[in-house]
């Protein structure tokens, strides 16, 4: 049979590459950068390692079905140690901290504590976190989702009097995005399926490379697809802006869909969800801006991620003054000895991300000096929360929306792909692309939350769609089917 062209080396494409490598089929991922795993990625500034992406993961539980995919893809495998954090994150203000615990009484417990007035909505939220645990009633598990279904957590969090449960509830990833969002999240990672593998994105980024080659496929890097060759309805040839063609009888686009469609593909061919723009309203976009900055471990008064008052710049609103400060004292080889890395995320939304990207592209000196005083505030904000770190702290990096388009060509900036707010139902891009025989789709983008698990799957289904059209399955091997859940 012929040979199968992945063009983009996410983790979306990756798994694809992987699965049909897995039944023999030709495989060869075609990479823009120098590296595989897209937004699973991490650099080295002043002796210190950042991370990027992988800061803890749904599906690390043996048994559940997305664990047996990491294997597959090699995200994670035997050797991969698996830390448990003592809380999924800590939310400090108003007087007080409260924390998401491993263990949900305690959580319960420390919520009555602080608001007594509370009782009857915290009880209502544990008992549903509860029912969406594995093991749940299903009964249980449907009263939860039809009360938490239709809420934003910015609408959940208004249900509760305390202002330090509220900025808890919205500290997660913002007040639009839909409660379910949360409630499935903590759900998994009291269930010990959201845990933290060792040696961050890098070494999940170089696992799933190594699974790749080891099955026979083939990954071209510095192959940016700049031109398609089209005939009778099929895509032949890709020809990339290093001189390079590659001729193809199946080809996956697992690039960014606003790349796929508008610069490879003409417009017309993207799914209606795509050309109607952002899936019309109801289904935001979501960047962030982060800051990262080493620190003396013995000064570091927290571990895992914190949650901490500091609006940090005139772009990031959607924050509205909080921002999450994610300790890596877990990875002693992220920094030299003595030292820890910790980073700063602010959540920001489509017109936010926008302005970013346009100040980069208009005014870089401009822009170079808006990151500057980004960087001033963050520092400003995290001397005042945390006085220890005024001698020690040291500034590492910045990067923007902007950032993201640059390095990955990510839409309006979006690592993410489009949230789901509440009252809305989840949508899905098709896998196969109408108008055109042999080609088809895999991207995070294609199920709503996104994220690595998303993408996974997105590549896993257009894989055994691939195969079943073909009609070419293993004889000793029966094709996975995708399911739903941790």
């Amino acid at each position: 049979m012929g040979e199968i062209v992945v063009v983009g080396g996410g983790v979306a494409g990756m798994t694809a590459a992987i699965c049909l490598a897995e039944v023999g089929r030709r495989v060869t991922v075609l990479e823009k950068t120098d590296r595989i795993g897209g937004n699973l990625c991490a650099w080295k500034r002043d002796g210190c390692l950042i991370d990027n992406c992988l800061h803890w993961l749904c599906g690390t539980r043996r048994g559940t079905s997305l664990r047996s995919l990491w294997e597959r893809i090699g995200m994670l495998d035997d050797s991969t140690k698996l830390r448990k954090t003592p809380y999924f994150y800590r939310s400090i203000g108003y007087g007080g901290e409260i924390a998401l615990y491993r263990d949900l009484e305690r959580t319960e417990r420390e919520m009555l504590l602080i608001s007594p007035e509370d009782r009857k909505e915290t009880a209502r939220l544990i008992g549903a976190i509860s029912a969406l645990r594995a093991g749940g009633s299903v009964l249980s598990r449907a009263a939860a989702l039809a009360r938490y279904a239709p809420l934003s957590l910015g609408a959940l969090a208004r249900r509760f009097r305390h202002p330090l449960l509220r900025a808890m509830l919205t500290d997660y990833i913002g007040s639009e995005f839909s409660s379910l969002g949360l409630l499935f999240a903590y759900a998994a990672y009291l269930d010990g399926n959201a845990d933290l593998p060792s040696g961050g994105s890098l070494e999940a980024a170089r696992r799933i490379e190594w699974r790749l080659l080891s099955l026979g496929g083939k990954i071209e890097k510095g192959s940016r697809v700049t031109r398609l060759l089209i005939d009778h309805g099929r895509v032949h040839t890709l020809l990339c802006a290093n001189g390079r063609a590659y001729p193809a009888e199946t080809v996956i686009f697992a690039s960014d869909p606003h790349v796929t469609f508008g610069k490879l593909l003409p417009m017309e061919l993207a799914p209606r969800a795509l050309r109607k723009g952002d899936f019309g309203r109801g289904y935001p976009t979501v960047s962030s801006i982060h800051a990262a900055f080493s620190v003396d471990a013995a000064d570091l008064p927290f571990t895992s991620t914190v949650c901490i008052d500091g609006r940090a710049g005139c772009h990031a609103a959607r924050a509205r003054g909080r921002m999450a400060v994610r300790a890596f004292d877990h990875e002693p080889d992220f920094a030299p000895d003595g030292k820890t890395v910790i980073q700063v995320m602010l959540f920001v939304d489509g017109e936010e991300s926008d302005a970013w990207i346009a100040l980069a592209e208009r005014d870089k000196g401009a822009y170079a000096r808006e990151k500057k005083r980004f960087a001033r505030d963050v520092t400003a904000a995290l001397v005042s929360a945390f006085p220890k770190f005024k001698g020690s702290l040291a500034l590492l990096d910045v990067w923007t929306p902007a950032s993201y388009v640059r390095y990955t060509d990510a839409y309006r900036g979006d690592y993410m792909g489009y949230v789901l707010e509440g009252a809305r139902l989840p949508l899905r891009l098709p896998t196969k692309i109408k108008g055109l025989e042999n080609a088809y789709l895999a991207s995070g983008w294609q199920s709503m939350p996104s994220g690595l698990p998303s993408a996974a799957r997105s590549g896993e289904r257009t894989a055994e769609r691939v195969l079943l059209e073909a009609k070419a399955g293993h004889p000793e091997r029966e094709l996975r089917k995708s399911r739903v859940g941790y």
